[in-house]
């Protein structure tokens, strides 16, 4: 059986491979936002979970109530050390990942990101005109409005709280025609 992710880009994966959708949406077919990547690439992908003692992925706070960053590389448990506070320990996990990663590191701090963070999983390169037809959420079409500056906190005349469900294709049209004026 093919899937629809290997119909897109043409082949499957190879071995110890998997296709990964790059803004996380899998129902998000288009050639931009499909690529390979390994095991180990794909599973940085999680999303942090709730519950837990920090905000960031590859943090926690200890039995001593010190916050320690650990990551897991290739099934292997990396201690990166001890911080004395949670944002310290979640820049350490990210240069850590960016080493790993590269360009595809998904990171806790926005701000060191070169691709993508993991409240940020729609990269410019992959905004085109097709990429905002395909949209199928409210979250990524404030997303691009923000990242295009096309809102009024910078500038734009679009009001996020305008972007609802009744208005939401009208709304992908606005967005489209202002970024790709022909």
């Amino acid at each position: 059986m093919i899937s629809m992710h290997e119909l897109v880009i043409g082949k499957k994966a190879p071995v110890g491979h998997v296709i990964d959708h790059i803004n996380n949406n899998g129902l998000c077919n288009i050639k931009e936002n499909i690529h390979v990547v390994t095991y180990s690439q794909n599973s940085q992908n999680k999303k942090k979970l709730s519950g837990r003692s920090s905000m960031y992925i590859g943090v926690h706070l200890d039995k001593e109530k010190r916050w320690t960053s650990t990551i897991r590389i290739n099934r292997k448990q990396t201690h990166i050390g001890i911080f004395d506070d949670e944002i310290d320990g979640g820049k350490a996990a990210d240069e850590i990942f960016k080493n790993i990663y590269g360009k595809d590191a998904l990171l806790n701090n926005p701000n060191m990101s070169i691709r993508t963070t993991k409240h940020n999983r729609i990269p410019d390169e992959m905004i085109t005109k097709k990429f905002i037809e395909s949209i199928t959420t409210i979250k990524d079409l404030k997303h691009i409005i923000r990242k295009k500056k096309l809102c009024s906190l910078y500038g734009g005349d679009l009001k996020l709280g305008d972007v609802n469900s009744a208005n939401f294709e009208k709304m992908k049209g606005v967005v489209s025609n202002k970024l790709f004026v022909i």
